[in-house]
């Protein structure tokens, strides 16, 4: 009896780091990734920290991707497109229009009724395409379904950035979920210390669009 293995398919990325609080020895931080993700949005107002961290990313790496994550809810007074007004009006000014929708526990923000958090999404993503900015979502497959149902399908022409894989930048544990095929990017190893900062590491694949590049099978260890 042979034994066949199938080798799994190394797919090329681009590690990144996120955080979300004040940058501490950027040019430490900043010497070894050209992307940095930070937060820009909290509680219906500006990160208090978004325009320090700006400044700071862009005096120590002038060539630094800036990319922006935001915990938006449904349950704030403000309505989707005037949160999504709030957040494009601050990050035109620093030349920033990527912007990734955090659904998530953190915070409390999204609702138990997932017929609201699909609609006040469906009016986000639009207020967002119209002011410019490119939205992604950052999630995770049980936050998902617990936020938006396992038959949520109709965000998945957005780029998927997941978490909660194995602590490898590769994709290979990725498992379909919300009619995404395939992730833009993976949180691989969250909460690490790096230059007096706690950040997430963080994989961002060349091209991985909805029909490209198939992922290879990773065996189990």
């Amino acid at each position: 009896m042979s034994l066949i293995l199938v080798t799994a398919v190394a797919i090329d990325y681009t590690k990144f780091i996120e955080l979300s609080q004040r940058i501490k020895d950027p040019r430490c931080l900043l010497k070894n990734y050209s992307m940095v993700v930070i937060r820009a949005y909290l509680d219906g107002r500006t990160d208090h920290e978004l325009e320090n961290n700006i400044k700071l990313i862009k005096k120590e790496g002038k060539n630094t991707e800036i990319h922006v994550t935001v915990l938006v809810s449904p349950k704030h007074r403000k309505r989707p497109d005037e949160q999504a007004i709030d957040i494009a009006n601050v990050l035109r000014k620093h030349g920033i229009k990527n912007v990734w929708v955090v659904v998530g526990t953190y915070g409390d923000v999204w609702d138990k009724d997932m017929l609201k958090n699909k609609k006040f999404m469906a009016h986000l993503a639009a207020a967002m395409r119209l002011s410019g900015m490119i939205m992604g979502i950052r999630t995770s497959q049980k936050n998902w379904e617990r936020f938006m149902g396992r038959n949520s399908t109709e965000f998945s022409p957005y780029p998927l950035w997941y978490t909660k894989g194995k602590p490898s930048p590769q994709p290979a544990d990725f498992k379909p979920f919300g009619g995404w095929k395939k992730p833009m990017a993976k949180m691989y190893l969250p909460n690490q210390t790096f230059c007096g900062n706690v950040v997430s590491l963080n994989a961002k694949y060349a091209n991985m669009t909805a029909d490209e590049e198939e992922f290879g099978e990773e065996l189990d260890e």
